[in-house]
């Protein structure tokens, strides 16, 4: 084989690396793609949780998920993946911030959830930041899927409060 090529086998193999890397990193890599407001796939959502879409403008996704009165944050996380656990996917997709409703309807989002095959969920962690948001962390155990963990965040809005985001990532 002479010089000439040597080089344009190279060249080729080098394009085709570079294109199986831009297909991989495009499809999340194998991980959920998950954001300050981002979707992928993972446990309890659209994403692993189900996490707002980023870069999605939160006028745009429609109205935000309100709580009923007395309904604690910490409360309504476990009765969002106590419902995905019972297979009631309706209830929990109507449950996600409104970003992330905005990505799909319930029945894609119940299809995704039966991939994930979330064994267990508990919150292991709820707090108060200083401008008055909640903040209530979880940990989902999917089984051969991994750990993952969810951070909600929930926030006043008037005399209401509503899911702000959620973001869930590969626990470490």
């Amino acid at each position: 084989m002479n010089n000439k090529t040597t080089i344009i086998l190279l060249a080729v193999v080098a394009v085709l690396v570079v294109g199986i890397g831009v297909l991989t990193l495009g499809q999340g890599g194998g991980q959920p793609a998950a954001t300050t407001g981002g979707t992928g796939t993972a446990p309890g959502g659209t994403a692993p949780g189900g996490t707002t879409p980023g870069g999605t403008d939160p006028a745009a996704a429609g109205p935000a998920t309100k709580l009923p009165a007395k309904t604690t944050p910490q409360k309504w996380v476990e009765t969002y993946y106590g419902a995905i656990l019972k297979g009631d996917y309706k209830t929990a997709w109507a449950m996600q911030p409104a970003g992330n409703k905005a990505q799909g309807d319930a029945s894609a989002f119940g299809q995704t959830q039966q991939t994930y095959g979330m064994k267990s969920f508990k919150v292991t962690k709820t707090s108060t930041t200083p401008d008055g948001q909640t903040v209530v962390e979880c940990q989902q155990d999917l089984g051969p899927n991994g750990t993952w963990v969810t951070s909600w965040v929930f926030k006043k809005q008037g005399n209401d409060v509503v899911v702000a985001s959620k973001q869930t990532n590969m626990a470490p």
